[in-house]
C-alpha cells in the first residue's frame, strides 16, 4: 500500500507541484515586462493549486481504514457510491445479483479496486455518471465499473501521467488472486472488470 501511494504521489501531486513552481516563476518574470500575461499565469497557478488539493484529498481518503466489507460487499459499495456523489456529484448506479460469501481480503480488494476506478471516473472521464455491477457466484464472481466518458487508449496509458491508478488496480487484483481487464477507447467510455479465476486457475 505504501508503494502504491508513493507511485500515486509521484504521478499526480509531485508533478502538479513542479508545474506550479514553473508557472509561479513565469508569472514573476512577466510582472516586470508583460503584466497582462502574468495575470493568465496566476490564474493557471490557482487552477493547479486547486487540482493538487483535490489529488491530496483523494489520496488521504485511501489511507482511511476500510469499511467492514466481509459478508456484505454490496453495502460497502453502496456507501462508496454515496460518498462519491456527496463529494464529487458522481451519480453511481449499483447493480448486485447473486449470493456468495467472499473472504475478507478479497472483499477488501474489490472495494479498493472500485474506489480507484470511481476516482478515475471523476478525474479523467469528463462524465458525472458511472455504473457498478457486482455479480456473486461460486467460482464465477466479478465486479465491473463502467462509464460513458471520454475514454482513452489502454495501450498508451501506462506511460502517461495520471494513469498509474491502473497499475495499482491490477496489483490489487493479483494480490487477491483475481484478474483485471480494462476496455476503453477514445470517445467510447471505459469498462474496468475484475473477475475470479475459475476453479483457481489462470484466465
Amino acid at each position: 500500500e505504501r508503494n502504491r501511494l508513493a507511485r500515486e504521489l509521484h504521478d499526480s501531486v509531485t508533478q502538479t507541484v513542479f508545474s506550479m513552481n514553473l508557472t509561479a516563476t513565469s508569472a514573476r518574470l512577466l510582472l516586470d515586462r508583460e503584466q497582462h500575461r502574468a495575470a493568465g499565469q496566476l490564474e493557471r497557478l490557482e487552477d493547479l493549486a486547486a487540482g493538487a488539493m483535490g489529488e491530496i484529498q483523494a489520496l488521504v481518503s485511501h489511507l482511511r481504514p476500510l469499511p467492514t466489507v466481509q459478508g456484505d460487499v454490496a453495502a460497502a459499495l453502496r456507501g462508496l457510491a454515496a460518498g462519491r456523489q456527496a463529494r464529487d456529484g458522481l451519480q453511481v448506479t449499483l447493480a448486485v445479483d447473486g449470493e456468495c460469501a467472499l473472504p475478507e481480503a478479497v472483499a477488501g480488494g474489490l472495494y479498493r479496486i472500485a474506489q480507484e476506478a470511481l476516482a478515475n471516473v471523476v478525474k479523467h472521464s469528463g462524465t458525472h455518471e458511472a455504473t457498478v455491477c457486482l455479480h456473486l457466484a461460486p467460482g464465477a464472481s466479478f465486479l465491473e465499473i463502467e462509464d460513458g466518458g471520454l475514454g482513452f487508449d489502454p495501450q498508451a496509458a501506462p506511460g502517461q501521467r495520471g494513469h498509474l491508478g491502473l497499475a495499482g488496480m491490477a496489483e490489487q487484483a493479483r494480490e487477491i488472486g483475481w484478474h483485471l481487464s480494462v476496455e476503453s477507447q477514445p470517445g467510447c467510455g471505459t469498462r474496468v472488470r475484475v473477475q475470479e479465476h475459475p476453479h483457481g486457475g489462470a484466465l
